[in-house]
């Protein structure tokens, strides 16, 4: 009897649930401010999607041209044979690095050529550092310093024109 009592009484339950549903969409679809209510929420959320692509296209255009009028710097232009030529002749570091090494009060091995500036991360293989360097991250990272450092470039340039 109780689970006879307890099925009638959830059916019925179903069936008020389902009654007041579908008075509401009944009443929804013919209130004029339910109707206006609705149109404001599209148009609130079109003006944010607009306004969310306009400020990407003017992310971009400020990338491209930001890219565009891009000078490399003399450091960041690597000479990679001179490199390769002390490493290989004779296996040990030039004077010049003993000195700059001295003078940094550390070693210099072959472990801080595999550490990453831009993304702050050490690497255990060169081939780990040279698949970081072709990652997407890894060339955000580098425009990201670019253009900070660009930006500093000519904030400088400024104060120093104002200052003469």
């Amino acid at each position: 009897m109780e689970k006879e009592n307890r099925r009638l009484r959830d059916k019925a339950k179903r069936e008020f649930v389902e009654t007041v549903q579908n008075l509401a969409a009944w009443v929804k679809k013919r209130d004029p401010r339910y109707k206006r209510y609705v149109e404001e929420r599209q148009l609130q959320q079109r003006a944010r999607e607009d306004d969310r692509r306009r400020r990407v296209a003017e992310q971009r255009a400020a990338i491209v041209d930001g890219a565009s009028s891009y000078i490399r710097q003399e450091w960041e232009e690597v000479d990679y044979t001179s490199v390769l030529d002390e490493f290989l002749s004779d296996g040990s570091a030039s004077e010049d690095e003993d000195i700059a090494t001295e003078d940094a009060g550390g070693e210099c091995g072959p472990e801080d050529d595999l550490f990453c500036a831009a993304c702050d991360k050490e690497f255990k293989t060169p081939a780990q550092k040279a698949n970081h360097e072709q990652s997407k991250k890894h060339q955000k990272a580098v425009r990201q310093i670019r253009r900070e450092m660009l930006r500093e470039e000519r904030q400088l340039a400024r104060e120093q024109g104002a200052s003469r």
